[in-house]
């Protein structure tokens, strides 16, 4: 999944207590719109935003300049 526009640095960790990455450490990141969020959950009653099911998502734009069309470039 491409980062979320609104999405900024990474604030802190918190540490997961779901089944299957339990003790991970997770980054929760700075956002524009709700302050804080997350990538996925990582407790169940989690009160931040989760940008997997966000309605606020936007993809970031690829950098374009790095693919190159061969029909543009006459090739």
């Amino acid at each position: 999944m491409t980062p979320c526009t609104h999405r900024g640095p990474i604030a802190f960790h918190l540490r997961s207590h779901l089944c299957g990455s339990r003790g991970v450490m997770e980054p929760v990141y700075r956002c524009t719109i709700h302050v804080i969020c997350t990538h996925r959950k990582y407790r169940h009653g989690q009160t931040e935003r989760v940008c997997l099911a966000c309605d606020d998502y936007q993809p970031q734009q690829e950098a374009t300049s790095a693919r190159k069309d061969p029909e543009a470039t006459g090739s």
